[in-house]
This record gives C-alpha cells, structure tokens and sequence, in this order.
C-alpha cells in the first residue's frame, strides 16, 4: 500500500510499507532537494521509523484547550476559555510501547535553539493530543530539518 507524505515533502517521495518489506521509495526527486532526501534516508531516525510496527503520517486529532495557551496576549477575563484546537502531526511511531513525534521542518534556519525556540510549544501540544488520544506515553518529540539534516529533540 502507497501512502503520500504530506505536507511541503508530498511531491518529493512516497512511503511504502508492505508486510514483505519497509522500503522508503524517492519519487521526483527535486533537484534543490535531492542532497536533504539522500540525507534523511541515511538518518538514525528514517531508520528507527522504518522499523517500526506502527507508524501513522499526518495523524489528525481535536482536543480542547484554553485559550491562554496558544493565544499570548488574551484579555484575563477571556484566558480560561475553551478552544478548540486541530492539527495534523507529520508523523508518530511507536517504539517499545512508546510513541516518538516527529514534525519535519523545510525552514532555512541552521541554529537548533533557535527551531527548538520556534516549535517547542506546537510540540507539545502534539504531545499531549497523543496522550489524550491514545493513552500511550509520548517517549520524544523530534524536530527534523531538512535544511540542516539533523535531528532536534526537545
């Protein structure tokens, strides 16, 4: 079964998993791009994904939270209203009976504080939708960036 990667990385590669083999097959690779795919495939991470048993891409889940935590200058009287958050996390694996979140970055940052600095929060939240959503514990949260080709843990 074919499944495409979303988002910026959908008109770059293709994920295969069958029961036979875990293959991370390239499509249309674009030229700017080539050197960042051939990295991320040689990565400890694309590795560790494509060993596990259970990987969802583009994992959609709602929850509610208040509002104060992702809108910084709200009025105090409005701080503790409900809001109703959705996202799509690039991707979650489980590694033994723990879940990894992964969220890939195409921005054209070199400094790890300054990604780790930037998405931190969004991070988190992730973390906790999974929570919520899975009961499962959430083992790391990974930042992937393709302009550097490193891995971020926060």
């Amino acid at each position: 079964m074919f499944t495409k990667f979303y988002p910026t990385i959908s008109a770059i590669f293709l994920w295969s998993f069958t029961e036979h083999t875990n293959q991370l097959m390239c499509i249309w690779l674009l030229p700017t791009r080539r050197m960042q795919i051939t990295t991320f495939l040689k990565s400890n991470l694309c590795e560790r994904i494509l060993a596990s048993k259970n990987v969802s891409r583009e994992f959609r889940f709602a929850m509610n939270i208040n509002a104060s935590e992702v809108v910084f200058d709200i009025k105090p009287e409005f701080s503790n209203e409900k809001i109703m958050l959705q996202g799509a996390i690039d991707c979650v694996f489980e590694e033994k009976d723990n879940l990894i979140v992964v969220d890939y970055k195409t921005d054209k940052i070199i400094s790890s504080e300054t990604l780790k600095k930037q998405y931190a929060q969004q991070l988190e939240l992730y973390a906790r939708a999974l929570r919520e959503c899975t009961g499962k514990n959430v083992k790391e949260k990974v930042l992937y960036s393709f302009y550097t080709g490193t891995q971020i843990f926060l």
